[in-house]
């Protein structure tokens, strides 16, 4: 695998590239829970399935003894976004659609695995941001590497960023033309 292990409450959070979610006891290795995002497989590319990590939150809002007041949020290689809680591996219900977002882009996919969520979110005063990847120098029309932003309790998408300026009223478009 290609990610970093991380250590959230309690427990060591590995993710394979096939987007299962491994919680292990930090010093056994004793498996405490394991959950799967059962992800599309239809990727033409085998080796293009990958998680690089995840994150955690705390929602301080939140009663500290109800399920996901600790989460973990992972992308998959499918375009979603998970919320999970970190002591059971259970998905967040109040999270998007039963713990999980599709992350949608504005410009489509030719192909499984074109675009893909595989660096840990980041999660920043209650929001979850999530980058992606797109596999480059195929087409000049790929899919956009879009940044979205969501609410970290509810799902609810706050806002999105595309960093390349595509047109002449955006001040950063010029230096883009050099």
């Amino acid at each position: 695998t290609q990610n970093t292990p991380t250590l959230v409450a309690g427990s060591l959070m590995i993710c394979t590239p096939f987007n299962r979610l491994i919680a292990l006891d930090p010093a056994t290795g004793k498996e405490r829970w394991v959950f799967d995002a059962e992800i599309d497989l239809s990727h033409k590319l085998p080796f293009q399935y990958n998680c690089r990590g995840v994150t955690a939150w705390e929602n301080t809002d939140a009663d500290p003894y109800t399920a996901c007041q600790h989460r973990i949020f992972m992308g998959t290689n499918d375009e979603r976004l998970f919320a999970l809680d970190a002591k059971t591996g259970k998905r967040c219900a109040e999270f998007g659609s039963n713990g999980e977002i599709s992350v949608i882009q504005q410009r489509p996919q030719q192909f499984a695995g074109e675009r893909k969520l595989v660096s840990a979110p980041v999660v920043v005063n209650g929001i979850v941001a999530v980058g992606s990847f797109v596999m480059d120098n195929l087409r000049s029309d790929a899919p956009l590497g879009t940044v979205f932003a969501f609410d970290a309790a509810s799902g609810k998408e706050l806002w999105s960023f595309d960093p390349i300026p595509r047109d002449g009223s955006n001040p950063a478009y010029a230096s883009w033309q050099d």
